[in-house]
Order: structure tokens, then sequence, then C-alpha cells
């Protein structure tokens, strides 16, 4: 989502590469590696959506095994699910949107997410009526989501 991320990710690719003692990385150290990324990735996302609303600060967990995309319904049956009011279950959505933990799934070529619209949600959905929800690839492994069908 951040150049720094791409960074982070290369650096834990040197870390477990170098805690295996290898000279050249593995394909395997990359996907553990990419293990690695996506669970601070979450629990990093969870503390700063916490900072925001505390109440919304473990709402990623709700999709656990869940599937890469969702439909709408499906989004919410896991966000009541988890404890969230019907009533809060917008404002949910939008925390998960507008930190890139969700978003916006038109196709197999196109998912939209937040901060390639500078955080601006109507930006985000303009000119679409009709679309689901997806998991961010980086959250992807650690909530152990699976691919559709």
């Amino acid at each position: 989502m951040r150049p720094r991320e791409l960074l982070r990710f290369v650096r834990e690719c040197i870390d477990v590469g170098l805690n295996r003692q290898r000279q050249k990385l593995t394909e395997d150290d990359m996907l553990q590696a990419e293990e690695n990324y996506s669970s601070d990735a979450l629990v990093d996302v969870c503390l700063e959506m916490k900072d925001v609303n505390a109440k919304f600060g473990d709402v990623p967990y709700a999709f656990i095994g869940s599937t890469t995309v969702l439909s709408k319904a499906d989004a919410t049956k896991r966000l009541e699910d988890v404890g969230i009011q019907q009533g809060e279950i917008s404002y949910a959505i939008d925390i998960l949107l507008w930190f890139g933990v969700i978003g916006i799934y038109l196709d197999d070529e196109e998912e939209r997410f937040s901060y390639q619209y500078e955080h601006n949600s109507n930006m985000l959905t303009a000119g679409i009526s009709h679309y689901a929800y997806c998991i961010h690839p980086a959250f992807r492994i650690a909530l152990g989501c699976t691919q559709d069908g």
C-alpha cells in the first residue's frame, strides 16, 4: 500500500534467508517471508484501527477463513457474527475500506483500494453501482483466505 511496505517485505525476505544461513534466497524463503509479513501487517493495521476507534480494532479478524471476494451480504454477516451491531456495519465497512483491509471488487481484472484514490471513498466507488468486497492481498495469508469457488 505504501513504498515502505515493499521495503519491509524485502527486509523480511532477507531476514528469513539470513536466519536460514542462505547465500541466496529460495522460493521457500520468500513464501515464509510473505507469511511473516502478512501476519505483521495484520497486527499493525488492527493497532491503527484501534487508535481510530477501540471498538473496531479487531474487526479485520472477522474475515478469518473467508474467501478473497465477498458479497456485501457475506461481509455484513461476518461483521455481525463478531458482534458489530446492525447500525454500525456501514461505519465498520468504511473503516475497513479506508485502511485498505478490504477493497472494492469489480472483476478478476480490477480490485480497487482506498489508497489508490487518496482514501476518498466517493472516488473509490465512483461510476459503479454493483460490486463486491475483496480482502487486500497483504492480509489474505494471515487471515487464511481462500480463493472463490
